[in-house]
């Protein structure tokens, strides 16, 4: 039944969802090589509008990410918020828990955050 509905999305995907969103939807279902693992960046909330690709271990902080509202990484990559740049001060727990996955955050635009780091794993 699940993969039903999933072929079903699929196929309305393209007439429903912009462009922007169909990156974070479909990460999820589908690990990528190890390599080519990230996380999307997308200037609205509800992964709308601009998205970026960043790969991981690679430090995303606030100054640069200030217009960015909602982040996903892929599957089989976690990412954790820091207080200050470059991973530097505490890590953030949001809704529960410091590390989040894959489908990420939609709407990151009130959190109170320095830098997000994101690694494999």
């Amino acid at each position: 039944m699940f993969a039903h509905a999933l072929a079903f999305l699929a196929l309305l995907a393209p007439l429903v969802v912009s462009s922007s969103l169909l990156p974070n939807l479909f990460t999820c279902l589908k690990p990528k090589p190890v390599a080519d693992r990230g996380v999307y960046i997308c200037q609205g909330s509800n992964f709308a509008q601009d998205c970026g690709f960043h790969p991981v271990r690679q430090f995303i902080s606030q100054k640069e990410s200030m217009k960015f509202h909602s982040i996903g990484p892929d599957l089989g990559v976690y990412c954790i918020f820091y207080t200050e740049a470059d991973g530097k001060g505490a890590a953030l727990v949001v809704n529960g828990v410091k590390e989040f996955r894959c489908p990420g955050h939609s709407n990151i635009q009130e959190l109170k955050w320095g830098s997000v780091g994101c690694w494999v794993g």
